[in-house]
């Protein structure tokens, strides 16, 4: 992600999903290009301060036998043996069909096929730390996008995008009193302060 997003909006992000992982599986039959991308996936997570689990499978067969609904993305070889990569994303799909798919290999063949079923990108292996940075760029985006947070509006409770809010800002008014020798603290909001009258009635009441 961009230096530009770690703002208000990342803050919500954390603070609303700290404890909710976004679950990425890498499924390739070599280990090593498995163990690069796991790597990369990391790294990229890490330094974006990102929730996210990552799990491998060394087959597309031990992938459809997992639970592929908890999946938002899947980076899938394309030559694999036993069931091929594009074979196993088309019943991925069937499954989970918001699951966000990334193939890789070593040569453009299925390319079209790719794009027929959507994924979101096709790489050529080997994987780049940069090209897939981008992909992960992408991809976070349009789930950050999607995110919401919830917002009482008087009595109404609204859900709105993350995405959408360009500021915020919070106006709390600081009343100091004294009572008997000893100082009170009391924050209220500035839509309180304007009924004043009532306000201070209840305070009187309260000590």
């Amino acid at each position: 992600m961009a230096d530009s997003e770690t703002d208000l909006r990342q803050i919500l992000w954390e603070e609303q999903h700290m404890n909710q992982e976004i679950k990425i599986a890498v499924c390739d039959d070599l280990a090593e290009d498995r163990e690069n991308i796991t790597r990369l996936l990391s790294e990229y997570t890490d330094k974006n301060n990102l929730y996210v689990k990552i799990e491998e499978f060394s087959s597309g067969e031990a992938f459809l036998s997992s639970d592929t609904s908890v999946y938002s993305l899947v980076f899938m070889d394309i030559f694999m043996s036993g069931m091929n990569g594009m074979e196993t994303a088309k019943k991925l799909i069937s499954r989970n069909s918001r699951v966000q798919i990334v193939f890789g290999s070593t040569s453009t063949e299925f390319a079209a096929e790719a794009f027929d079923i959507e994924a979101l990108h096709y790489m050529v292996k080997p994987v780049g730390k940069e090209k897939l940075f981008h992909i992960l760029d992408r991809f976070f985006d349009s789930v950050y996008s999607l995110r919401t947070v919830n917002v009482k509006v008087g009595r109404l409770e609204e859900s709105i995008y993350i995405s959408d809010i360009l500021s915020c800002s919070v106006q709390i008014v600081k009343l100091f009193f004294i009572n008997q020798g000893n100082r009170l603290f009391l924050s209220i909001s500035d839509r309180d302060l304007r009924q004043s009258f009532h306000f201070l009635i209840y305070v009187q009441a309260a000590f």
